[in-house]
């Protein structure tokens, strides 16, 4: 082959270099031209590199063992280049059987406080482990000692003189303590534990609501006045009725009220309005359609019985569960209850539904709605007041006075869903959650 220039060559690629394949060197040291198989030359170059020379980027990132153990120094690895741990306390160890990977030890901060004393008397203390902790079962003797809880067996019974109950069984024990059931207490009763766990107050009395329950109600001065009356007599007299109270048929004589001309019966009167109906003398009256709106409806009128009907006859709606909770069915006595929760005659009075007439004098007879005296021969005017309003001669539109409507005018099961307030959102249910009664 020709002399050539070494740009003349063919090139020789990267994967066509081979171990044994030579270059010509100069050797300095021996003043001649030698040659090198590339290996060789590979190999020397990387022992006559100057240290902290190789950059790292050169190195293959992929690779699994570019770095071994003998490559990284001791203390080297700093606490941030170790892999973060899954959760807090936690050790770095092995609990699993046989070596292997190191694994995460859960570690509370309890145990690290047993692993950072320097005795087992220290650890004992960080246990709060007593005295007793380091005895052993060998009829060691124990003074002053104190045991809190577990088990003691095969000993003599304990006299009450000692703190115990001279007995091995309960019947025995209540029997030397003075608390035998039968002789020095009473044996469990349902009905005192029901009773024991009533809250009272002033004015109130105990009734049963079941077999051996019991709750409380309200019971004022006034319905105590009428439960010591010994006849029905004796209580309209506590409730300060006239003779006109047991009386019925056609009314003459004197009354209070408001009235002006005289209905001989002959008349017929016709109500418009928020109340409608006519006929003369007596007749039936009857509310028109949606009359009913909020401001007419005193506050607190629409009462629980009012918006459901109940199971039962002589139930009275409250609860007699213990703690808070949904309204319940009360079994109650006949209608005198409604009576004693007034606070005076006056409220027992309306309870009963009577008039001003119940507290007059004089004599009735005949058939009466309303009051009055006088003629109305369809020319007088007629003036309604209190709880419907209106004013005319024979027929006149009326009205109903905001609030008037109460309690004791609602029918029950009258007010249906449609005719309670909108709620003001969705998702929405109708109790209280204020502290006491008062407003849903």
């Amino acid at each position: 082959m020709a002399d050539q220039r070494i740009t003349q060559l063919n090139e020789l690629s990267k994967a066509g270099v081979a171990a044994a394949d030579v270059l010509p060197i100069a050797d300095i040291s021996g003043s001649e031209t030698k040659k090198v198989t590339a290996k060789n030359l590979v190999d020397a170059g990387l022992d006559l590199i100057d240290v902290s020379t190789i950059d790292l980027d050169k190195l293959d990132q992929s690779s699994t063992t570019k770095l071994g153990t003998a490559s990284i120094a001791d203390d080297a690895i700093t606490y941030a280049k170790v892999q973060n741990v899954t959760a807090t306390d936690r050790l770095l160890g092995r609990s699993s059987a046989n070596a292997g990977i190191i694994e995460e030890i859960i570690c509370t901060a309890a145990g690290r406080a047993l692993l950072d004393d320097l005795s087992a008397a220290a650890q004992r203390t960080t246990l709060g482990l007593g005295t007793i902790a380091t005895l052993n079962a060998d009829g060691s003797t124990l003074t002053n000692l104190t045991i809190t809880s577990g088990t003691i067996t095969g000993i003599t019974d304990i006299t009450v003189a000692d703190g115990g109950t001279g007995a091995s069984d309960a019947a025995n024990a209540r029997v030397n303590l003075g608390v035998a059931i039968g002789t020095n207490v009473q044996a469990y009763d349902a009905g005192l534990q029901s009773i024991s766990g009533l809250t009272t107050a002033a004015n109130q009395g105990i009734y049963a609501t079941a077999s051996d329950t019991y709750a409380v109600f309200s019971l004022t001065a006034a319905g105590r006045a009428l439960l010591d009356d010994a006849d029905a007599a004796a209580q309209r007299t506590t409730l300060g009725l006239g003779t006109l109270a047991t009386q019925s048929g056609t009314f003459a004589g004197t009354h209070s009220g408001t009235s002006s001309g005289t209905n001989t019966g002959d008349q017929t009167i016709e109500l418009t309005g928020a109340v409608t109906g006519t006929g003369t003398g007596s007749f039936a009256t009857t509310l028109s359609s949606n009359i009913v709106q909020t401001n007419n409806i005193a506050s607190d009128a629409v009462t629980y019985d009012k918006l459901q009907d109940t199971t039962s006859a002589d139930v009275i709606l409250g609860r007699a569960s213990g703690g808070s909770g949904t309204v319940e069915q009360i079994s109650c006595t006949p209608v005198g209850r409604a009576l004693i929760a007034d606070a005076n005659v006056g409220e027992q009075r309306a309870t009963l539904g009577l008039g001003t007439l119940a507290t007059q004098d004089g004599t009735f007879s005949g058939t009466h709605s309303g009051a009055s005296t006088g003629t109305n021969t369809g020319d007088q005017t007629i003036e309604l007041t209190g709880v419907v309003t209106g004013t005319g001669t024979g027929s006149f539109a009326t009205s109903f006075a905001a609030g008037v409507v109460n309690s004791a005018a609602i029918a029950g099961d009258a007010v249906t869903y449609d005719k309670i307030q909108n709620t003001t959102s969705t998702d929405i249910i109708l109790g209280r959650s204020s502290t006491g009664g008062g407003l849903i």
